[in-house]
């Protein structure tokens, strides 16, 4: 079955040392980030206009009853956040569907129980059992109508949850998952030559789970998300960037519109997300912090220029 050959490429442990620059930048944005929050509630609840600059992150979280959670969304493998820098600081959550794969990830990087939870919260169940399914339908020459309605019964039984009866993180990070939430069933499509016939059924698909997604992400987190995405491929690397990304941080900091200066995806699930964020920022949900964009080198032939933000979850503050 082309599926099972398929999740097989899915693994990108062997882009670990690739990946080594991006993923440093992007752990220090991630660190930058929780430790402005901290700097903030410090200043707000001293009274004060700054706090010195040799207050850093570790003295911040000193004045903490327990360590903060550190939800990361979609976590996989783990090879584009350094985990183990994040653990010094925080109880790190690993959320994703393989909760084998999560097992797996802690034992590589030697995360204890003490320094990390594993858990699929399943906000969008498609199980493997129904992927073949559905790629037996495929296989079959089932009509386009059943396969829909074949999914739209999965998607149906999905739980529904009280936000309440939940755990509650202090920080989520969300990277790269909402172009990935249907890339599976995108994949199965193209791959049985049947994308065409299903590229409007997926857009109205994607724009259920990427929000969904957001919701649930925005309901259990306590005080700041990060969310980062696509923003569009390159074909070659940072050499690029320069002509894409001419803007200037203060000038931002002015207005803070999203997105910033005009960076709109052109990969499908990430543009629901991006109006996602806009339609929050104007119904007062979350404001928008702080942003970075660097060059992710995915694959030797395959780049994405990747934007990164910090929002303020309001309804906590």
């Amino acid at each position: 079955m082309i599926f099972e050959e398929m999740i097989k490429t899915e693994c990108t442990d062997e882009r670990y040392e690739a990946w080594e620059k991006y993923r440093d930048s992007l752990t220090d944005f991630i660190l930058d980030g929780i430790e402005h929050y901290y700097r903030k509630k410090k200043i707000k609840s001293m009274g004060v206009r700054r706090l010195s600059a040799e207050i850093g992150l570790e003295s911040l979280l000193s004045e903490q009853k327990n360590k903060p959670t550190v939800a990361i969304w979609g976590a996989g493998g783990g090879n584009d956040i350094d985990l183990p820098r994040l653990a010094k600081y925080f109880h790190l959550v690993l959320i994703d569907h393989n909760l084998e794969q999560l097992q797996n990830t802690c034992e590589r990087f030697g995360l204890t129980e003490q320094q990390c939870s594993c858990v699929d919260l399943q906000f969008w169940h498609i199980s493997i059992a129904d992927y073949k399914r559905i790629e037996a339908m495929l296989v079959e020459g089932s009509s386009d109508e059943i396969i829909i309605r074949t999914i739209n019964e999965i998607i149906m039984r999905m739980p529904l949850y009280e936000y309440a009866k939940l755990p509650k993180y202090d920080f989520s990070i969300c990277v790269g998952l909402a172009s990935q939430i249907n890339a599976r069933l995108a994949m199965l499509f193209t791959l049985h030559g049947r994308g065409t016939e299903f590229s409007d059924y997926l857009l109205e698909l994607n724009d259920i789970a990427v929000n969904k997604l957001a919701d649930f992400i925005y309901n259990i987190t306590k005080n700041t998300v990060m969310f980062g995405y696509e923003v569009t491929t390159l074909k070659n690397t940072e050499a690029m960037l320069a002509d894409l990304l001419t803007y200037e941080p203060e000038e931002w900091e002015q207005k803070k519109e999203w997105p910033p200066h005009s960076l709109i995806s052109d990969i499908s699930g990430n543009d629901i997300l991006s109006e996602w964020i806009c339609e929050n920022i104007k119904e007062g949900n979350i404001t928008a912090d702080s942003f970075e964009t660097l060059v992710w080198p995915f694959a030797a032939q395959k780049h994405f220029i990747m934007l990164f933000c910090y929002f303020s979850i309001i309804k906590n503050c």
